[in-house]
């Protein structure tokens, strides 16, 4: 069951992170490639633990996700993301 909760944390987190290009790139397409775009970030996250000599552990993956999450809400808050045009309903 954990393993399954996490992909779909991966993919909830890349649609999550997608949408902030909602402009850009087709919906159709952020949904399609949602957990590449978590597990890049997963990677990414991992790689930058190390850079900075974190230990990687399950609680500071947690907190580094949770800080993202705050900070991408923040840019979609900024951007507006979530008022749709009539073209997107």
């Amino acid at each position: 069951m954990a393993q399954i909760l996490f992909l779909m944390g991966l993919y909830g987190f890349g649609v999550f992170f997608g949408l902030l290009f909602k402009k850009q790139l087709p919906s159709a397409f952020l949904g399609v490639t949602g957990y590449l775009w978590g597990a890049l970030i997963w990677v990414a996250g991992g790689v930058l633990l190390n850079v900075l000599t974190i230990p990687y552990s399950p609680v500071s993956i947690t907190i580094l996700f949770f800080l993202l999450g705050i900070g991408i809400a923040f840019l979609h808050i900024r951007q507006k993301t979530w008022q749709l045009s009539r073209s997107e309903l």
